[in-house]
């Protein structure tokens, strides 16, 4: 059986979609693995289809392109945001690169295509009354609230992180002189 060890492990299922080109038998991975999806896959192989394509060897890196571009200023609708871009470029690099572990093509066209990086958001601030809340949220008077409050101002008055602070050992507190000895990045 071609699929034995993918399917005994429980990564893989065929399922047969009526609704796709090319008559093509579905990869979907299991559920607890993110895996090509079949609307998303869906949505890729009716474009295929919509531009004559028949077999899986007529689809070649510009059609891949092609698609993307799609997706970012689709004829209809707005574009999709860069995160479904992303998503929608990993389900078609899983489906190309297994269609070729499979045998069911020579190449894959969708190898060398990256997803997009979605840009990166800047942390929101939190206001003065907010740390305020935070650091008063303790009950300082119980052990547990005193060390909680100890630990809430260390992390706020010197923004160390929380694994550096973890990884300080009773020595590496100086309490005559106020200082802790925080090893990290």
């Amino acid at each position: 059986q071609r699929h034995g060890p993918l399917r005994r492990c429980g990564l893989l299922e065929h399922r047969r979609h009526p609704n796709l080109p090319l008559g093509l038998e579905l990869p979907a991975l299991h559920p607890r693995n993110a895996g090509v999806r079949p609307q998303r896959l869906a949505k890729y192989l009716q474009f295929c289809a919509e531009r004559g394509i028949s077999a899986l060897a007529d689809i070649d890196e510009t059609l891949v392109g092609e698609f993307l571009v799609s997706l970012r200023a689709p004829i209809e609708g707005p574009p999709l945001a860069e995160s479904s871009i992303s998503r929608a470029v990993v389900s078609v690099r899983r489906f190309h690169a297994f269609t070729v572990a499979e045998g069911s093509a020579g190449i894959d066209p969708a190898a060398s295509i990256t997803p997009p990086q979605p840009p990166s958001r800047l942390p929101q601030a939190i206001t003065i009354d907010e740390v305020q809340a935070i650091l008063d949220a303790p009950d300082p008077q119980s052990p547990a609230g005193l060390r909680d409050r100890a630990i809430l101002e260390l992390l706020y008055g010197t923004g160390c992180r929380v694994s550096e602070l973890t990884g300080a050992d009773l020595d590496d507190v100086d309490v005559e002189r106020r200082m802790i000895v925080l090893s990290g990045k």
